[in-house]
């Protein structure tokens, strides 16, 4: 359902305190454009630019085997709460243009799982936040698995374990892709909404929405961010309390 229909089911609009990334390399963080890129090598990772973490009981990151693993166990919880429970790895604050891509591989997925994975640029409008991702989800709605575009209501299903996410912004366009072997295929058509020019928050991540209870392991590589600009005074704390967050 994307997190369209993860609000639809009827739990409440969350903030979650949870993890940033931001590399910077070769580029001016405040003027002009560049590439971020993360590769994991040698288990490690920028601390000066990147925050890591996790929400509820039980899910877990670890960066080893050369990329990033988020772990969320069968007997994983949200701690009392209504709020989602899984792991992320957020990016900088964007302004203008932008191209998004990672690699993913599924170590632990079954189907349904009730998890979703994925990128998901979150726009800060005033009190209330809106998104507009690409995710690959399992759910007890969907099987199999499904690549799907948090903005629309397209799904393609999938028995891939391992692939490519995207997630294109130019002017007020967003676009969302899947990698297939004839290369990159859209999700569904582009969206535009006057909403989507405004600086974001870039978030990788693999969390709950409707936990069914089993296993899941996903591991992130390769993260790249092609931008236009980097906002100034980016700091890693602030941009992760803006996430996770879920439409009405």
């Amino acid at each position: 359902m994307g997190f369209q229909g993860f609000a639809k089911k009827g739990l409440p609009m969350v903030v979650s305190t949870m993890l940033i990334a931001s590399f910077l390399l070769g580029h001016s963080p405040a003027y002009g454009g560049g590439t971020l890129l993360e590769t994991f090598t040698n288990n490690t990772y920028d601390q000066n630019w990147w925050y890591i973490g996790t929400q509820g009981i039980g899910p877990s990151t670890a960066v080893t085997n050369n990329h990033l693993e988020i772990t969320i166990p069968a007997n994983a919880s949200s701690g009392g709460s209504p709020s989602p429970f899984g792991g992320f790895i957020n990016g900088p604050l964007l302004a203008g243009d932008f191209d998004v891509q990672v690699d993913f591989t599924l170590v632990t997925w079954s189907v349904p799982a009730g998890v979703q994975m994925g990128i998901l640029p979150v726009f800060p409008r005033g009190a209330v936040r809106f998104t507009a991702g690409v995710d690959m989800m399992s759910d007890p709605d969907f099987n199999p698995a499904q690549f799907y575009g948090d903005f629309s209501s397209v799904s393609i299903p999938t028995l891939d374990n391992a692939g490519k996410l995207r997630l294109k912004r130019t002017g007020t366009t967003i676009e969302a892709f899947y990698w297939a072997s004839s290369g990159w295929q859209p999700i569904s058509g582009p969206r535009t909404d006057a909403q989507f020019w405004r600086n974001c928050a870039m978030q990788f991540y693999v969390y709950s929405h409707n936990f069914q209870g089993k296993d899941v392991k996903v591991a992130f590589d390769n993260l790249q961010i092609i931008y236009t600009r980097i906002t100034s005074g980016n700091n890693p704390s602030t941009v992760g309390a803006l996430l996770p967050l879920l439409l009405q």
